[in-house]
């Protein structure tokens, strides 16, 4: 399976621990491509269908005509095998929000 950077997919964040995301949801790779087809991993940020309350570290983004929040406190680097199936690609501008959170969260700004 080619994987790329923009790639949303149905992954399985089980099993869990404290405030770890978890269950099966749609999350974004943000790993770069010249490394996606060489590791057995990826690096991801999670989504969540919950838009009332937006924490500094999220984006409101806009997925398939609905509204989602992306996770930028939640990156994770997980197996490919817990990649579940594609859905899609994010637009750049939703991709710019995300990696503009990722650098908030990360203090790269």
């Amino acid at each position: 399976m080619k994987i790329k950077r923009g790639d949303v997919f149905w992954v399985s964040f089980d099993a869990s621990i404290g405030g770890e995301i978890k269950k099966k949801r749609p999350a974004v790779v943000v790993s770069t491509d010249k490394a996606n087809p060489y590791l057995n991993r990826v690096v991801l940020i999670p989504f969540s269908s919950k838009i009332s309350r937006i924490y500094p570290s999220e984006a409101r983004i806009s997925f398939q005509d609905k509204e989602s929040t992306a996770m930028a406190d939640q990156i994770r680097t997980i197996s490919k095998r817990r990649l579940i199936s594609k859905i899609g690609s994010l637009p750049l501008e939703e991709m710019e929000k995300i990696e503009n959170k990722i650098k908030l969260f990360l203090e790269l700004i």
